[in-house]
């Protein structure tokens, strides 16, 4: 699949040098899918309610590691094309209350995508 390339850090479009839109595919395409999956508040997109991680959990006084998990597997899982979830093990930064996610899935053409994500 072909589609905007997202900044990470502003989370802006960009433009090449001739004004035209980047593009993203392939390995890196599916890596900022991921990425914006778990940057997404759950309920802030309007057009789809149900996307995205829900950081609720992180505002507890005291979140359950094993209920991050789960959100974390479920969330990753809201990708159609992830066929299945691997080695995802948050850590979980309690003094600045950010969400660490290294996470491996499969996708269904075969291909693995690696990456970390902090929310």
């Amino acid at each position: 699949m072909k589609t905007f390339y997202i900044n990470p850090d502003t989370g802006d479009l960009e433009f090449d040098g001739q004004n035209n839109i980047k593009m993203v595919e392939g390995i890196e395409e599916k890596v900022q899918s991921m990425r914006l999956l778990f940057s997404t508040n759950r309920g802030e997109f309007f057009l789809n309610t149900g996307h995205g991680f829900d950081f609720t959990y992180l505002q507890q006084k005291a979140p359950s590691m094993a209920r991050i998990m789960l959100e974390v597997y479920q969330t990753a899982k809201q990708d159609p094309r992830v066929k299945e979830v691997y080695d995802i093990f948050p850590e979980f930064d309690r003094a600045t209350r950010k969400l660490k996610v290294p996470f491996k899935v499969l996708m269904d053409d075969g291909s693995v995508v690696e990456n970390e994500v902090n929310v």
